[in-house]
């Protein structure tokens, strides 16, 4: 999931991870989906299951953008902040 060398973070309180998940398993189970078995999704990466609640396996947006169109969503994103990174190292 995501390191200190993404570009982009994404930051979600426990309220807004389970607001997500939900979200996420609704449309699921609407598209045929089992929606405790994210690997019949064929996303090209893993989505452990306890990812809602353990804050060490936080999606990227990359994995949330590849989730978002393979079931047929769009990302709303409704505040946006910038930050200063740590200096890549060669």
């Amino acid at each position: 999931m995501p390191d200190e060398n993404e570009i982009v973070t994404v930051m979600l309180t426990p309220d807004h991870r389970l607001r997500l998940y939900g979200q996420i398993t609704t449309q699921m189970e609407k598209l045929g989906y089992n929606p405790c078995d994210y690997s019949s999704l064929n996303l090209g990466f893993e989505l452990p299951p306890e990812w809602p609640v353990d804050r060490n396996t936080q999606p990227t947006l990359a994995q949330l953008t590849v989730l978002a169109c393979k079931l047929k969503m769009k990302i709303v994103i409704r505040e946006l902040y910038l930050e200063v990174r740590r200096p890549c190292r060669d």
